[in-house]
């Protein structure tokens, strides 16, 4: 499903693709299986953001909301990413790229908009909830898994002509900034 879903045998099968792929993740006796393929999943539904067919970039998304909606709402950040380190590797890099070219596109700021609304998703972690507040700069290098990794990238989006992204942005921040930090991010 998933080379199906990355576009190697058309429109027609991406699209049906991505409509197995959320019936699959919304089925709870399968979640167990599925969670082993989730990172991979949801690489390849940001990667039919951009795609030029709207019927591929609209089953896309409901495969995302399906995803987020049952995968994601959960998970606090931390147990998320120690599940798919993988995805924390490729939204870190998808949203720098995207936040780089300032998301020129509409496709763009649907992609960049879809990373933010996952992360503004999770739940704030018992480590950032109880951690004392942190001396680096926000721009500091930040270790594995670190949310702090995320901060100047989703800064940059608070910083965007859309509203519903600088929105979007400044939600993605609560389950990542130590409440502590949040009136020196402003």
């Amino acid at each position: 499903i998933l080379e199906l879903a990355g576009g190697a045998h058309g429109v027609h099968a991406q699209v049906h693709a991505f409509n197995i792929v959320g019936s699959l993740v919304s089925k709870k006796a399968l979640s167990a299986r599925v969670d082993g393929y989730l990172d991979a999943v949801l690489v390849r539904i940001l990667e039919a953001y951009t795609h030029p067919d709207w019927s591929v970039r609209n089953a896309a998304s409901i495969a995302f909301n399906l995803v987020v909606k049952r995968r994601v709402a959960t998970a606090s950040f931390t147990e998320f990413f120690a599940r798919f380190p993988a995805l924390y590797r490729h939204l870190l890099a998808h949203i720098g790229a995207l936040v780089r070219d300032h998301g020129a596109t509409d496709t763009q700021q649907a992609s960049l908009f879809a990373v933010l609304t996952l992360l503004a998703r999770l739940q704030p972690s018992a480590y950032i909830a109880t951690a004392a507040p942190s001396d680096q700069q926000p721009h500091a290098a930040a270790e594995p898994l670190d949310p702090e990794a995320f901060v100047a990238p989703l800064r940059e989006c608070a910083r965007q002509r859309t509203f519903r992204i600088r929105e979007a942005a400044a939600y993605a921040l609560v389950p990542i900034v130590h409440p502590s930090r949040a009136a020196a991010l402003c």
